[in-house]
């Protein structure tokens, strides 16, 4: 792939949106930020992201979700990053929040990460984010490799990897500092040659997730 500038705004365009049986994922929009505010100044959702979470100062501001949100639509103009707000297909909340960011064309790697607010934990939102997501970053902008990292006690999201087969990489020792101490991070990894097996293993957990119960409709 060649990638001019032209390249990447096709291939990432600000008005992006993949839809999903239960969730749809779409551009940010300044009147969803009370709710991207009350996700991420959540002590229960940012468990595991306290270092980014405010929660000493209170919470987020509507400020700071501002800035924050320019600063990912500034990397997707860009061409690093790709960012989705998660909506709920039925009522259209706002469920979390998803998207690429080091994106490199030329290598054709970029790393994926996810917050979804915990009223929708083991509800399948999580596991329809990353089908949607994923497809579009080895389909669509030709990816190779995809990089997922999460502290190493956060075990329900290293259990999600493990179980549909994503690979643990590496240990990354005291790689974030959060509540005095420095926190290891685990590096997992897909590749493209990969993605049609874990794709089924991952359809598979949406759908046995999906079955038992939709989410709330609301926040």
């Amino acid at each position: 792939m060649h990638t001019t500038q032209e390249n990447r705004i096709s291939l990432m365009p600000m008005d992006l949106e993949l839809y999903g049986n239960l969730v749809d994922l779409k551009s940010s929009a300044e009147k969803y930020y009370p709710d991207l505010q009350k996700i991420l100044s959540n002590p229960k959702t940012m468990n595991h992201l306290k270092y980014m979470a405010h929660l000493n100062e209170g919470g987020w501001t509507i400020d700071q979700v501002q800035e924050r949100e320019k600063k990912w639509k500034e990397g997707q103009r860009k061409g690093t990053d790709l960012h989705f707000l998660v909506h709920l297909k039925e009522s259209g909340a706002v469920a979390g929040t998803c998207g690429f960011k080091h994106i490199d064309l030329m290598h054709k790697t970029a790393e994926f990460g996810l917050i979804v607010h915990y009223p929708f934990w083991g509800k399948g939102a999580a596991a329809e984010c990353h089908l949607l997501a994923l497809e579009y970053g080895f389909s669509k902008l030709d990816l190779h490799k995809i990089r997922f990292e999460t502290f190493v006690t956060n075990v329900r999201m290293r259990r999600f990897y493990e179980n549909i087969g994503i690979q643990l990489e590496s240990i990354a020792k005291e790689a974030l500092f959060e509540d005095g101490h420095f926190v290891d991070n685990a590096v997992y990894v897909l590749f493209d040659r990969d993605w049609p097996c874990i794709k089924e293993k991952l359809q598979e957990k949406f759908r046995g997730q999906f079955q038992q119960g939709n989410p709330p409709a609301t926040l």
